[in-house]
């Protein structure tokens, strides 16, 4: 526990370091902004648009239920992220490559080399999210874990900021595909100083006091978690309608592009009010999720999302879209510092791993389905059908939340929580 202690600075500030910059990553190859407009410009279809979120999505929520019981106890959970992560990173640079030589002469290959980079990327985040998230909750005390991820996600929307401003750029001032190799290379480096700050991370091995179960034990006593707390379930429940009520966020740009005839820089003037939205609400939820309560932050999260396709269904003006990707930050924002944060809340001590696996696999289904759901509405009913049918699943989402998702307010010491 001393090594732990002596370390909580460092590993705040490196860990804040490295998420920051694969955050930059991430939002220089968005999936929601940047990705669908390059698949767009490949001939992809709406669905085929809608299928690389929801790959992201499966890949990354369902291979966590695998290694969580390994992860759990392992002594030392950083060593299993070392040992893996490179598999994150070498996608970005396959993307950018991809972009060079192939996008002009093979366009559809270039589309399925994409879908593969995605599987990568995300399938990895998916495998390790377990052990990276213990090792987290290992070595942050408890109640500065909604202010870490508010810094390095707010750090890393501060960062996307400029690389959106980047991307707009390059969009606009370089041919297709050029200005995608650019902008691929660019996530490339990102997501490199992101891994240089994974080697630097510092914790100490410490088995956890929880008794290390067999596979099939693991699995045998999946359901007892779920039948003993029951506002965990209730949360899942909400989580997977906010999946579903999200399906349109993924054609915003295409939808701003392909139906508005914005110019393609859109997609990254757009995106730098998500990044904007994003940076200043992170740091607004950690305080307020720390200090009042994460279940209110995913209430006005909720409410942003409901928003979007409100405003999307009666206003389809340049500063309309604008408020829609301000709307968008504030859900992001919200899910991501105050959804992880209110999860560690719930988990009894030693099984956060555990929480995490449960609460991503059993919402794979509906983050799959969204985005190619929401492309085949558009394809067939139009834009305006796929905004109703997200902003109701949205309502009812936020009505379940409010009704029946309880938070447990731990009390908070300075120490450390193991897990």
């Amino acid at each position: 526990m001393n090594d732990i202690r002596a370390n909580v600075r460092w590993n705040f500030i490196v860990n804040t370091i490295d998420e920051a910059f694969w955050v930059l990553s991430n939002n220089l190859a968005s999936i929601i902004a940047l990705l669908p407009v390059f698949i767009e410009k490949l001939g992809g279809s709406n669905i085929v648009i809608g299928l690389i979120p929801g790959l992201a999505f499966i890949c990354v929520m369902l291979p966590g239920i695998i290694s969580a019981n390994s992860v759990e106890n392992k002594p030392n959970k950083l060593a299993f992220v070392k040992k893996i992560t490179l598999w994150q990173r070498f996608p970005f640079v396959v993307l950018a490559l991809s972009a060079y030589f192939l996008a002009i002469p093979y366009p559809s290959l270039t589309i399925w080399v994409s879908i593969i980079c995605v599987i990568l990327i995300f399938g990895t985040s998916g495998i390790i999210q377990p052990a990276w998230l213990g090792y987290i909750a290992k070595v942050t005390p408890s109640r500065k874990l909604g202010s870490f991820f508010a810094a390095a996600n707010g750090f890393g929307a501060l960062l996307g900021i400029g690389g959106f401003v980047l991307a707009a750029y390059l969009l606009d001032r370089f041919a297709f595909p050029m200005n995608y190799f650019l902008l691929f290379s660019c996530a490339s480096v990102a997501v490199f100083i992101s891994y240089w700050m994974v080697l630097l991370g510092r914790e100490p091995d410490m088995k956890d006091k929880t008794i290390q179960t067999t596979s099939k034990d693991f699995f045998k006593a999946l359901p007892i978690v779920l039948k003993n707390d029951r506002s965990f379930v209730h949360f899942i429940v909400v989580r997977n309608l906010q999946c579903l009520g999200s399906m349109a966020t993924t054609f915003f740009t295409v939808y701003a592009i392909k139906s508005l005839r914005f110019p393609d820089s859109s997609a990254g003037i757009l995106s730098i009010f998500l990044a904007s939205s994003q940076s200043f609400f992170f740091f607004v939820w950690g305080y307020v999720g720390d200090r009042k309560s994460h279940k209110l932050v995913l209430t006005i999260a909720s409410l942003g999302l409901i928003s979007t396709s409100i405003i999307l269904m009666f206003f389809q003006s340049w500063v309309a879209l604008c408020v829609v990707f301000v709307m968008l930050g504030i859900y992001y924002s919200g899910i991501g510092c105050s959804g992880l944060a209110l999860l560690h809340n719930m988990a009894p001590k030693g099984r956060y791993p555990t929480y995490i696996a449960l609460y991503n696999s059993l919402q794979v289904v509906s983050a799959f389905v969204a985005p190619v759901l929401g492309g085949w509405i558009s394809e067939l009913y139009g834009w305006t059908m796929m905004f109703t049918v997200a902003l109701l699943l949205s309502i009812v989402g936020l009505i379940w939340l409010l009704l029946f998702v309880h938070e447990n307010r731990r009390v908070l010491n300075e120490e450390p929580q193991i897990v």
